[in-house]
């Protein structure tokens, strides 16, 4: 077993995971040389520490442990919203590898601890989904359907947060609403850009903050 799982870790650190045909692959612009060649490098000296792992004969918590620690070590305010959402789809691709969960990790490195709570990373992770309900609004740019697909319900969740989102249809941003009680979700045609917590912001002034994202990012 051992030795398979090593295998898998060498196809995988011989795999240029950041080329531009990769980028290409996804429908998205290559981002600067410099920025997938670190890239590569992390993920590279990522897999080499649990090859090291495996070696040893480490637990799953260890190797748990290390690739927290290489997500921990990439900095999310500095990738966009593709760049980042590539980064987390290439972790989890290796966490499968090694036979670890961090879809809630990853969660929460992409959207932040509370959303990372309720929203469901599954770029790769394919499982039959009960849909309990769908929220739709039109994106206020193109009119695009941007959807919530509510997974799991629970009325101890609160009321607690302001999304601001991009749509994926025609790259504008949105206000969005949940309201309390969603407990799981997964986001159809839009990804989060910024939340903003109820404790902080109104609806007037998360739509002051709106239209300052929408005005710098033009």
């Amino acid at each position: 077993m051992g030795e398979q799982l090593i295998s898998q870790l060498r196809t995988f650190q011989a795999r240029r995971k950041f080329a531009n045909s990769e980028f290409e692959l996804r429908g998205l612009m290559p981002s600067d040389s410099d920025l997938c060649t670190r890239l590569d490098e992390l993920f590279f000296n990522c897999s080499q520490a649990l090859i090291e792992l495996i070696e040893q004969n480490y637990s799953l918590s260890q190797r748990k442990k290390y690739l927290k620690a290489y997500l921990k070590s990439v900095e999310r305010k500095s990738l966009d919203t593709e760049e980042a959402e590539f980064v987390a789809e290439v972790f989890f691709e290796l966490a499968q590898i090694v036979d670890v969960d961090i879809k809630y990790l990853l969660n929460s490195w992409l959207y932040g601890n509370l959303m990372g709570s309720l929203i469901k990373f599954s770029s790769y992770f394919r499982k039959p989904e009960l849909v309990i309900d769908t929220l739709r609004q039109p994106c206020s740019s193109c009119l695009a359907a941007l959807e919530t697909v509510v997974l799991a319900r629970n009325t101890d969740v609160p009321d607690a947060v302001f999304l601001i989102v991009r749509c994926n249809a025609c790259g504008g941003f949105n206000l969005v609403d949940h309201g309390p009680g969603i407990a799981e979700m997964r986001f159809i045609n839009y990804t989060s850009v910024e939340q903003l917590e109820k404790s902080e912001y109104d609806a007037e002034r998360a739509m002051r903050r709106l239209e300052q994202l929408k005005y710098f990012r033009k």
